[in-house]
């Protein structure tokens, strides 16, 4: 529901799900599931606390990334640039590695935060990266492994590189 724009709705569907006391791992998920759509409706602090919840109960190793860079994010949209990077910085440098979708949100957050913080040319490596391995791995069809091209095009804005921050013809272009 959440990804087709029905966030209301899922959130009421996962808060009934949270109440029938699910295993430590489902709940984990259901938080992580939580926090994105409280995200979603502009409540930081309820997104902060689900994801910080999940974090707090030795989520399991997979799952850790991708709550600290929605936790990096929620920081970022609070204006604590220092708590997004601190934040970031906890996640294992195996995990960014990787090359897979979990890395590329981790690389884009960490990209959006550095950019934040004036460190262009570092902000431009990860979120380059982050689109590689959605183009390459995904194709861009998932809408949160796109949002490199926005990072990309504030990147090349911020260089003064316009032409670079205007999306390509084919890019425009609906896939069929």
């Amino acid at each position: 529901l959440a990804y087709a724009g029905d966030v209301r709705p899922a959130l009421a569907a996962l808060e009934r799900a949270l109440r029938s006391r699910p295993a430590a791992s489902g709940r984990r998920v259901l938080l992580h599931r939580r926090a994105q759509c409280r995200l979603a409706l502009g409540d930081l602090g309820g997104a902060r606390q689900d994801l910080e919840a999940s974090l707090g109960q030795a989520a399991a190793a997979y799952q850790q990334p991708a709550a600290r860079a929605m936790l990096a994010r929620v920081a970022l949209e609070e204006g604590d640039v220092a708590s997004a990077l601190s934040v970031l910085e906890a996640v294992d440098a195996e995990d960014v590695a990787r090359g897979d979708g979990l890395s590329a949100i981790v690389l884009l957050a960490r990209g959006d935060v550095l950019l934040a913080k004036g460190r262009v040319e570092a902000a431009r490596t990860d979120i380059a990266r982050a689109g590689e391995i959605a183009s390459g791995a995904f194709g861009c069809e998932n809408p949160a492994l796109r949002a490199w091209r926005s990072s990309a095009a504030m990147v090349a804005h911020r260089t003064g590189e316009r032409s670079a921050a205007r999306p390509s013809e084919a890019a425009q272009r609906p896939r069929s």
